[in-house]
């Protein structure tokens, strides 16, 4: 391999490294697991791209290897998952988690909490769709059908807006 295909090599693994790590954060929202998760899938591409015969798209096959890694860590998480459904967690106050990302997330989970008071079904409903069950799974396990789902998805989410805009929820 000559210094050429390094620096190619390099390129295309920054370039895969950015958009993994935005895609697994925004599928399993804790970015310390999404970045394990990144990392895994990039050792798997470049353990595998060179032995395998990639017969669509190199990005393709790139994508469907994090995608499996992203559904490996939500099943082998379900279980403290469904604790967390339960009850999201109470936000570690401290002056070190003063960064806009953390009050953000605190603030939302805050309004979460607000969104569970008011229907318990409806705060489950929104945390399991965000932390990446299927819709089937979720119906099963809010007992609702799937048109009834996404209107109650749609009417969290909507709570979630207004309490994160003005700290209330009706």
């Amino acid at each position: 391999m000559n210094a050429g295909d390094n620096s190619a090599e390099e390129q295309l693994f920054s370039l895969l490294t950015v958009r993994f790590r935005l895609l697994a954060y925004h599928r399993i929202w804790n970015q310390r697991d999404a970045e394990d998760v990144v990392q895994n899938a990039l050792l798997t591409v470049l353990r595998e791209y060179k032995s395998t015969a990639i017969t669509v798209s190199f990005a393709a096959w790139a994508y469907k290897v994090l995608d499996n890694k992203v559904l490996s860590y939500i099943k082998s998480k379900k279980q403290t998952v469904v604790d967390i459904v339960e009850d999201p967690p109470e936000p570690a106050s401290g002056p070190s988690d003063v960064s806009s990302d953390n009050l953000l997330r605190i603030k939302l989970l805050d309004c979460i909490r607000k969104v569970r008071k008011v229907s318990v079904r409806y705060g489950r409903a929104v945390l399991l769709h965000f932390q990446g069950y299927t819709t089937t799974e979720i119906c099963r396990k809010v007992e609702v059908t799937p048109q009834n789902f996404y209107m109650i998805l749609s009417r969290a989410r909507a709570m979630l807006k207004r309490c994160l805009e003005s700290g209330e929820v009706a």
